[in-house]
């Protein structure tokens, strides 16, 4: 039952190999078998004896191929599964990562993948603009031949992807990770726009976990929002370093947000801001004990987010039942953070694209709009001159949040703080 898991992973991965496998035996038999015809010159390219004399031999060498062109099916199946070597400059990156990994157990929580990601991350750059980059795409366009047309044409279908993913994201119709800001994101969020995701109709579709696909389009998203933003000034993009830099910053941003690269982006968080990056780093390790199962489990059964002030409570919000001690999480205006759609947050819970609708918050808009961001209420308040850690206080905090947001009623109006701003902002 442990083991169930990675029998199934295992299994998925076998089958994609075999397809991967049979995928490429086919189309070298068919490169093969042509070139084997054309090379004898007894039949014009295009007749219809051209075309039965190519397939039967195609027969033939799928029935028994060659070990040249079983080792390239075979390559072609590790590539696909994102299993083969890449990066000649990387491999030795990979297994000297590997190598540590064996060295210290600890960090098998911090990077439990390496080769899987490294080669996702070259299986992507070679769709897109930065493909020379890639070492293993210099090598398919010197060998010349298949290799060099199939590093061309993923080149450039990957590019025009890209070219689109752009185009939509510049018109608002996908989202790429979103501003640094605390305050800009969830106010994005409060009206149910989620990062990396797809607008269809009143919907939003994450895409982040669809990869490579998804890193393509999380990368022209990220693109068109540093632009939008002026993090990257548009007149000094035609500038090979200013386009270089872009490029990194965007990809960097985009790898940190994959869910294989949570644990390392959460390490480096914790070094970069050292008082609350730890604390969120302990939380989420000791929260990663808990079995993914149990955790979507919860999820499906409790909508709800919970609260999380301690390791303790990182790892009940994870537990079903448990979770139901912890006081809800709120967003700035005390709202109670759930799923539009309970019952579809059960499908959710175990599918890797989520959906999201889109929620009318009149204020959230007018802040988005001004690229104003407020944080929700600290847990540090300072109250006539003492600080208060309100972490140690949970059911306090939840009340002031909640009473500050909106629940608190002016005795004039009878209207919250957001229902007076929802009003102010619509005139």
């Amino acid at each position: 039952m442990v083991n169930a898991p990675s029998r199934a992973l295992g299994a998925e991965d076998a089958f994609f190999k075999s397809i991967g496998f049979r995928m490429e035996l086919h189309a070298g038999a068919l490169r093969m078998a042509r070139d084997e015809v054309l090379s004898e010159g007894k039949l014009l390219p295009g007749s219809r004896d051209f075309a039965r004399e190519v397939a039967d031999r195609q027969a033939r060498l799928i029935a028994n191929p060659p070990e040249a062109l079983r080792l390239q099916a075979v390559d072609q199946a590790l590539y696909q599964t994102f299993n083969r070597e890449t990066w000649d400059g990387s491999v030795q990156v990979v297994r000297g990562l590997m190598a540590l990994r064996e060295k210290i157990p600890g960090l098998t929580f911090v990077l439990p993948f390496i080769r899987t990601p490294a080669n996702i991350i070259s299986y992507s750059f070679e769709r897109t603009p930065l493909a020379p980059l890639v070492g293993q795409w210099r090598a398919d366009i010197a060998a010349g031949g298949a290799r060099r047309d199939l590093a061309l044409a993923r080149l450039a279908t990957g590019s025009a992807a890209m070219a689109l993913a752009f185009d939509m994201a510049d018109r608002g119709l996908i989202t790429g990770r979103g501003p640094d800001d605390p305050g800009e994101v969830e106010s994005l969020r409060n009206q149910g726009v989620p990062a990396y995701a797809i607008r269809i109709g009143d919907q939003w579709f994450s895409y982040n976990r669809a990869d490579p696909l998804g890193f393509l389009f999380g990368f022209a998203a990220d693109t068109a929002d540093m632009l939008r933003r002026r993090e990257v000034e548009p007149e000094e993009v035609d500038e090979v370093a200013e386009l270089l830099a872009a490029g990194i910053a965007t990809v960097s941003r985009s790898v940190v947000d994959k869910t294989w690269m949570r644990g390392l982006a959460s390490v480096i968080e914790a070094l970069d801001r050292p008082e609350e990056g730890a604390q969120a780093f302990l939380q989420q390790f000791a929260g990663s004990f808990v079995p993914a199962v149990v955790a979507q489990t919860e999820q499906a059964l409790s909508p709800e987010r919970s609260e999380v002030n301690s390791i303790t409570d990182a790892v009940l919000a994870r537990i079903p039942a448990l979770s139901s001690r912890l006081p809800p999480r709120r967003n700035r205006w005390g709202e109670v953070i759930v799923p539009d759609n309970p019952a579809r947050a059960a499908f959710d819970a175990f599918s890797p694209v989520r959906v999201t609708d889109l929620r009318e918050s009149p204020i959230d808009a007018e802040l988005q709009r001004l690229n104003l961001g407020i944080e929700r209420i600290q847990k540090r308040a300072d109250f006539d001159g003492a600080q208060v850690n309100l972490a140690a206080y949970p059911g306090a905090y939840d009340d002031y949040v909640r009473l500050a947001g909106n629940d608190w009623k002016d005795p004039t109006t009878g209207l919250g703080l957001k229902d007076t701003l929802d009003e102010m902002v619509q005139g």
